[in-house]
């Protein structure tokens, strides 16, 4: 019986340590994620140019995800991490587009010197989507002098 209830508080305290530990950014195959059941995801590491003066004409990126979600249930939340380098990555705007809906996350955030940006939002504006669809990540570059390359992106959909 002890050595059961140790086996239970083990397991427990691993399920913890591995929630926990998780890193901030773009999920990847080698990031050996474990994800709740009901959860879905996508990644996208084909690497993208960010062309230099795009801000009437983004540059996208998609995932297309099809795992929908258990009968009825709506979609909760969606984690969307991005790397990308670029020459000043206060001169982009980046958003996600899916089921009519767009969410601008990045807007050229002013005091940021950064030549890259690995950054995660939790977005909770498609709640009236479903999870299965095109993804696209659009990134417009809205001053002249400097490229980029999207390195990286990936969807968590609770």
């Amino acid at each position: 019986m002890q050595a059961r209830a140790v086996s239970i508080i083990l397991l427990i305290l691993a399920v913890i340590v591995i929630f926990t530990a998780a890193q901030p950014g773009p999920l990847t195959a080698e990031s050996g994620a474990v994800l709740p059941a009901g959860t879905c995801y996508g990644i996208n590491n084909d690497g993208a140019e960010i062309d230099d003066g795009t801000c009437s004409t983004p540059m996208s990126s998609r995932i297309t995800l099809n795992c929908p979600l258990p009968s009825g249930q709506p979609i909760y939340s969606v984690q969307l991490s991005v790397l990308l380098f670029h020459g000043s990555v206060s001169d982009l705007i980046i958003s996600l587009a899916h089921g009519g809906i767009t969410k601008i996350v990045w807007n050229r955030q002013t005091g940021t010197s950064n030549t890259y940006l690995e950054q995660t939002w939790t977005l909770y504006d498609f709640a009236s989507t479903q999870a299965s669809g095109d993804w696209d990540l659009r990134i417009q570059d809205c001053k002249t002098g400097d490229t980029g390359m999207l390195s990286t992106w990936s969807l968590i959909i609770n």
